[in-house]
């Protein structure tokens, strides 16, 4: 059977035979030409679309031996041109192209975030559920995508471009107060941070940023005020506001530092521990700060990381990554850190919430099954994993704070 298009545009079906013939079209009334056997098979797809050629070009789509047995004149009719369509195509395919970056970089991102939110508040809707728990995301998916770099270590600034040697500080809050200065025997305690201490060789930075320091040993204190906003907002569910009351019942004097009181047990109570040695408490220009000390070691050509984390003691790790900053300032291989992990023996169930923390603040300290407390760091040089057991620290199962 042959299909073709009559001149007055209706569909006119002829036998194979009538090929070359005219046969009348059952609409119009009016003969009509049958198409030869010569005629391109693709000729009737591409017959509603398409460019009129010039009168010499191409093949006739109607055969010349069925014009002139219909007493026709041999007309040929327009061609189609197959570069349209494969033009037409070609914007189909780019627009397909661009629909599916923007849905794959900006569309899918969102939902996964949702999916994220949704997830995290059912992996935590009981509170006082102990750190073992059952992860949402195995640790390749679970930390914010990194920095497109091939070095492992601290990514979040080019430590390099600041000197051969120093200290980069990374606090959680991230208005933290940080001083420092040179070790030595007089700066053991925290009176040396105060006011009018005289102290010409103190610095003070604010928040996150690269100290360039030569090698050497130095002391560092850091600093918050009792009633910073972020703990305020984002500790009340633990319990913060009770902690702060228990800190200011003590009844600090202006330019007065306490170091062994029960406002110092409560701090350690409420926080979780870190590298710092001791904890103080003292009111400068009439509020009541929480003080950390720390020592660091600067070694020639290498960086050292200070990140003071004063993070309320929750044992749901899915909620203390939510406190974190959403930026990933550490990579490392993550096969190596769950070979480490493994060795320490923490339980696999919260090891994609280490290697988050981790990815976002480079250290964090966990309770061991023997209620030892373990501080995890990596190393911002390298990327390399780093245990140290927190001397003297202990925090039994059943002293997390709670939330209320």
């Amino acid at each position: 059977m042959i299909e073709f298009k009559a001149d007055c545009g209706h569909t006119v079906r002829a036998k194979d035979d009538d090929a070359g013939k005219a046969v009348r079209c059952a609409y119009c009334g009016r003969e009509a030409a049958v198409p030869d056997d010569e005629r391109d098979e693709l000729d009737f797809l591409f017959s509603e679309v398409g460019e009129k050629t010039s009168s010499g070009s191409g093949s006739a789509k109607v055969g010349r031996k069925a014009a002139a047995a219909a007493g026709m004149p041999f007309t040929p009719r327009s061609q189609s041109d197959p570069f349209n369509v494969i033009k037409k195509m070609a914007y189909v395919a780019a627009f397909l192209i661009c629909a599916i970056f923007v849905g794959k970089k900006y569309v899918w991102p969102m939902i996964s975030d949702a999916i994220e939110g949704e997830q995290r508040q059912v992996a935590t809707a009981d509170p006082k559920e102990s750190e073992v728990r059952t992860p949402t995301r195995p640790l390749s998916t679970s930390r914010p995508s990194p920095r497109k770099t091939s070095r492992n270590g601290f990514i979040k600034d080019d430590l390099s471009a600041h000197g051969d040697s120093g200290v980069y500080v990374l606090p959680v809050p991230d208005d933290v107060i940080v001083y420092y200065c040179d070790a030595d025997e007089s700066k053991e305690g925290f009176d040396w941070v105060l006011p009018g201490a005289g102290d010409n060789e103190v610095s003070r930075v604010d928040g996150a940023r690269a100290i360039k320091l030569d090698p050497g040993s130095y002391t560092f204190v850091a600093m918050v005020a009792v009633n910073n906003s972020h703990f305020m907002r984002r500790y009340e569910a633990w319990g913060y506001i009770a902690t702060r009351k228990k800190i200011e019942d003590a009844k600090i004097k202006e330019g007065e530092v306490k170091s062994d009181s029960p406002a110092i047990r409560e701090i350690d109570r409420f926080f979780r521990p870190d590298a710092s040695e001791a904890t103080g408490v003292m009111r400068i220009r009439g509020r009541v700060h929480i003080a950390r000390r720390y020592s660091v070691r600067v070694d020639v050509d290498k960086w050292s990381m200070l990140a003071p984390l004063f993070l309320p003691y929750i044992g749901d790790l899915a909620r203390t990554v939510e406190l974190l900053p959403s930026e990933q300032a550490f990579k490392f291989n993550e096969q190596d850190i769950r070979t480490e992990l493994d060795y320490y023996e923490v339980d696999p169930k919260v090891q994609t919430y280490i290697g988050d923390i981790l990815g976002r603040v480079g250290t964090i300290s966990y309770r061991m099954d023997d209620n030892k407390m373990q501080l995890f760091r990596i190393d911002p040089m390298d990327g390399a994993f780093i245990a140290v057991a927190l001397d003297g620290v202990t925090r039994r199962a059943d002293a997390y704070v709670d939330a209320k």
